[in-house]
């Protein structure tokens, strides 16, 4: 027995593979650290007493030492992620007593009415005694015409009334709570105007406030530019990774047209960055002396960057990475770059466990791993002679490559795949080199504005270039596949599809062929088989929807939703509650009814099948009754019937104990467009005449499925 044939040579992807396994065990069991540090002290005993041994010459076979390390490491995982995830914060102090201290960790992002501000409770007070606290939160700060927002790095003290971030509770809804949680938020709360105020208590600012200070410098200066609108939200997105600017309509478009990855400062402007510098110093390499001080000046010019941007996370793990990338290049160890990269994704999760779950991580390592596998293929299949046609062609190979190994993953985040990407990258990624340098240099010569002037020239004409290449590429109508159903089980069988038929390549093995056909077969027989369980699902959701009356009639691969909006609206200006519902039910068509118009039905609605008449709805087996309109609902009540569902819109304002009486619902459904108070008397009175009672606001939406497949 012995090591894979893929993995020698690679000892630290051979200990990264148990340490990503033990961080996804930690997060389905939520074991406690005082359970597995046992675990971890004898796996370590047993580790070290046989390598021990083997280096003693005790024992022959030297992968008994092996296993037994990488044993030691899934337990240190475990152990490591329970204990960062698991430790106490400030949300373990009892909501409503004393008060917290913080600092303002991030640049206010202004909304209507609010300021959304990211901080750092460091402090809590109560009684006249302060304690120390940790942890990170979201604070969304009342407008105030007095005190204005607060400051980047700003001590303030705010009541504390923190609660736990949740979702919204929609099916196959992005999952927010999860997602901050994983980057170290653990809490939300709302200042009202006058309940806070600025302190200078608590100590200097830490090297991360210093670079968000220098960030909003950097970006008075990029406005002071001439750079205005979308043009500056691009620039500011791009070269400072500041994406506060960009509106939903500038996203969808980049998005569109799959140049998104250069409005996130992270690898690719990073990458940038190291390679243009890797070419410049090349002379470097001919004497030892320099050969070493080569990657210094690298790795330093990669975090003066990264401090430019506001040492922002997804910068700085793309830093962490081409650190250890520069590193390993100046000791002769390119051939073992996966070792490299191994390195610096277990050094980046040993400090924080919680970014395997991020996408930014995993579509980082996975698009660099995608380029060093697959690019010199690719280019080996095409070498031109002329000069621009050959980087033209490799510029492609690199798009390629990454795209080919971030693909699982884009479609599983996103749902939706940009297929003209190619074609917008052999002009984005160019214009972006030119936007980054053009940028960073207007900024750093910004003091002599003759020479400034004319890289302020040479950056407006490349974003006006960048937008108009991404809108007209993004508005074309076969620019973008949306609306992809995938799973975590189709996306570990593309995975497998694409690592045994790149071995089959390179190790020439008929059993990898046929594995990668087996996996292929079995993928194909598992869509087969999600397509006809959701040709038979009937499925009715009651969305929460921020206080608006939102329903979806599901029956196959077809729905109807049934809102107060437009109903002429397109795919991505669908209501965000409902548009996941799409792919995550594999819904190939679907109608828009305004509430109106779908309730003055008697029949069904165009060719669906939910039978309509007025308030009253029959759907998969049940009887449904829409209350709201009281009079017209009154009307329609004649007589007591029984129904099935109730659910209540802010629409009616009768009586409800009535209106119980009358139709003797199974259970009542109390959507989001209700008041608080409206909320709390229904529940109170349902309680009271022991009624099931669901408020969507609340507990998420309500889905009554029927039928096989759904939910």
């Amino acid at each position: 027995m012995g090591v894979p044939v893929i993995l020698r040579g690679m000892p630290v992807l051979r200990l990264l593979i148990p340490f990503c396994l033990g961080i996804i065990v930690q997060y389905h069991t939520g074991l406690p650290p005082l359970v597995t540090l046992p675990a971890v002290a004898l796996s370590f005993i047993l580790a070290a007493s046989i390598n021990l041994s083997v280096l003693a010459g005790c024992h022959r076979r030297s992968w008994y030492g092996g296993c037994a390390l990488v044993f030691f490491m899934f337990c240190f995982s475990v152990s490591l992620s329970g204990i960062k995830t698991q430790s106490r914060t400030f949300m373990d102090l009892p909501y409503g007593e004393g008060a917290i201290i913080a600092r303002v960790a991030g640049t206010p992002d202004e909304r209507d009415s609010y300021w959304r501000v990211l901080i750092e409770p460091i402090g809590f007070i109560s009684q006249g005694e302060m304690s120390r606290t940790k942890g990170r939160a979201i604070a969304w700060f009342e407008k105030d015409s007095l005190a204005g927002a607060p400051g980047s790095g700003d001590m303030v003290i705010l009541p504390n009334r923190f609660v736990a971030l949740r979702n919204y509770g929609n099916p196959f809804e992005f999952d927010y709570s999860r997602y901050m949680f994983h980057k170290g938020f653990r809490g939300v709360t709302w200042v009202r105007e006058g309940n806070w105020f600025v302190t200078g208590e608590g100590g200097a600012p830490g090297l991360r406030i210093r670079a968000g200070r220098l960030r909003e410098r950097l970006l008075d200066v990029l406005h002071d530019s001439g750079v205005k609108d979308k043009e500056y939200a691009v620039a500011a997105a791009l070269i400072l990774g500041y994406r506060e600017g960009l509106d939903r309509e500038l996203r969808e478009t980049f998005a569109a047209s799959g140049a998104m990855h250069i409005l996130a400062v992270s690898g690719l402007h990073v990458g940038i960055i190291y390679m243009v510098l890797a070419w410049l110093l090349r002379f470097m390499t001919k004497t030892r002396i320099f050969r070493f001080i080569r990657p210094l000046i690298i790795i330093f010019v990669i975090w003066l960057y990264a401090l430019i941007t506001g040492l922002s996370p997804s910068v700085t793990r793309s830093a962490t990475m081409f650190s250890f990338v520069a590193a390993g290049a100046s000791i002769g160890r390119n051939s073992a770059i996966f070792n490299t990269l191994a390195s610096s994704a277990l050094f980046q999760l040993l400090v924080n466990p919680g970014l395997l779950f991020l996408a930014g991580f995993q579509l980082s390592y996975a698009a660099v791993a995608g380029i060093v596998l697959f690019q010199p293929v690719f280019y080996s299949l095409g070498r031109l002679r002329n000069w621009f046609a050959d980087k033209v062609w490799a510029l492609l190979t690199v798009s390629l490559s990454a795209q080919l190994t971030i693909f699982p993953l884009i479609i599983y985040h996103f749902n939706s795949f940009p297929n003209l990407f190619l074609v917008t990258n052999l002009f984005a990624v160019p214009l972006a080199v030119v936007i980054l340098y053009s940028g960073l240099a207007f900024m750093a010569l910004s003091f002599m504005p003759p020479v400034a002037s004319l890289f302020a020239v040479i950056l407006n004409c490349s974003l006006s270039l960048l937008n108009f290449i991404t809108v007209s590429v993004g508005s074309l109508p076969f620019a973008q596949t949306g609306n992809i159903p995938v799973t975590l089980t189709t996306v570990i069988i593309l995975y497998g599809i694409l690592i045994t038929g790149s071995c089959f390549f390179i190790y020439r093995r008929p059993a990898l062929l046929l594995l990668a056909l087996a996996l292929v077969v079995g993928g194909l027989a598992l869509r087969a088989a999600n397509n006809f369980s959701r040709s038979q699902q009937k499925v009715f959701i009651v969305y929460n929807d921020s206080r608006n009356s939102l329903y979806g009639f599901v029956s196959g691969r077809e729905k109807i939703l049934v809102t107060t909006r437009d109903e002429n609206m397109e795919y991505r200006e669908l209501p965000v509650a409902a548009a996941a519902t799409l792919p995550g039910l594999g819904i190939s068509t679907y109608s828009m009814a305004l509430n109106e118009k779908f309730f003055s039905l008697n029949g069904s609605f165009e060719h669906h099948t939910p039978q309509v008449n007025g308030s009253f709805v029959y759907f998969a087996g049940r009887r449904i009754f829409f209350a709201r309109n009281s009079e017209v609902e009154k009307a329609r009540l004649s007589a007591p019937a029984e129904i099935d569902v109730l659910v209540l819109s802010s629409g009616f304002t009768g009586c409800l104990d009535y209106m119980l009486d009358i139709v003797k619902p199974s259970i009542v459904v109390v959507d989001s467009s209700n008041s608080y108070f409206r909320r709390e008397q229904a529940a109170g009175l349902c309680r009271s005449k022991g009624l099931p009672f669901i408020d969507v606001a609340v507990s998420g939406a309500y889905i009554l499925s029927a039928g096989k497949g759904g939910l």
